[in-house]
């Protein structure tokens, strides 16, 4: 979407927006909803999140909430592949805001039709469930410190391990450039497919969460100077794993934009101007790919990195 398709949207009142969903089909809670109407709601969910919000709206506030969608879709939406595959977008969607503003996400990934089992089962399933776990990581890192537990961790960082060592030889990168260079810091780890580089970067994602969340250690780490630093290196190691599969991948743009919110919510822990230059160039690049209006930290990173648009 272009900026005038952007600015024409944003200028759309509160009242016409809600009056269209109001008028959606998936309101018809006695007719069976097709696949191709579920997937539309979800596009429109997705154009709404990426439009510029109005001065003091908030940007995460959904006429079509993730939990009305989960309500919809196990109440009267036709079962199919195209529903389950919309409804992955949108958990994917809910991870990155729930981690931009530092809120739990719910259920959602329960809803997917995934299987989080660690049993032998096709590629994409092992990319799914990679995807559901960094779900279940966003919601342990930002939940009520009363509910994450040290069992609770433990388990999630097991299944992170078991997935890794249990995963198909085909997760493997299929060139892996072993020396780093003072050009590209960043380990270059080429991929067959999208489903492997996607599940490289939400184990890591998983683990950055993980790490910063260890209830042994330290209260959430992330956004927050000054706590404790126990596991700030593996943290940032994760961050360039991250970018780097998305340097390597270019040809898959999701890949950018997942680099883009592992910076935005690591990039505090950057201070090599060696890395922060490429930083900024992946979170540059992400933003203008995504439009996304609570994606925009780029200034606050280039002024604590010491940066300008020239650099």
């Amino acid at each position: 979407m272009n900026k005038n398709g952007q600015h024409q949207f944003s200028l759309s009142s509160e009242k016409t927006r809600l009056g269209w969903y109001e008028a959606c089909a998936l309101n018809d809670y006695d007719t069976t909803v097709g696949e191709n109407v579920f997937a539309s709601a979800l596009i429109l969910r997705l154009i709404e999140e990426m439009t510029e919000p109005q001065a003091g709206s908030n940007v995460t506030s959904h006429a079509l909430s993730a939990q009305l969608l989960i309500r919809i879709k196990a109440g009267n939406i036709t079962e199919s592949t195209l529903a389950d595959a919309a409804f992955l977008v949108t958990l994917r969607q809910e991870i990155f805001i729930s981690n931009l503003t530092q809120q739990p996400m719910g259920s959602i990934a329960e809803h997917c039709n995934i299987d989080t089992s660690l049993s032998p089962t096709s590629d994409p399933m092992w990319a799914y469930r990679a995807i559901a776990l960094s779900a279940k990581a966003t919601d342990f890192a930002y939940g009520d410190e009363e509910s994450r537990t040290k069992h609770q961790w433990q388990g999630l960082r097991k299944y992170l391990d078991d997935w890794e060592s249990l995963r198909p030889p085909s997760f493997e990168p299929i060139f892996r450039e072993s020396e780093r260079s003072s050009s590209n810091p960043f380990p270059s780890l080429q991929f067959c497919n999208d489903y492997h580089v996607a599940a490289s970067q939400y184990s890591e994602l998983s683990r950055i969460l993980l790490l910063a969340s260890d209830p042994s250690v330290c209260k959430i780490r992330i956004r927050r100077l000054g706590q404790g630093r126990n596991h700030d290196d593996a943290i940032r190691e994760s961050v360039r794993l991250i970018c780097g599969v998305a340097l390597a991948n270019r040809q898959y743009m999701p890949a950018r934009s997942t680099a883009g919110l592992a910076i935005s919510m690591c990039g505090e822990l950057f201070h090599d101007s060696t890395e922060t230059v490429l930083l900024l160039e992946l979170l540059t690049d992400a933003e203008s790919h995504l439009g996304w209006p609570c994606l925009k930290v780029k200034d606050d990173l280039k002024q604590l990195w010491g940066l300008s648009d020239n650099t």
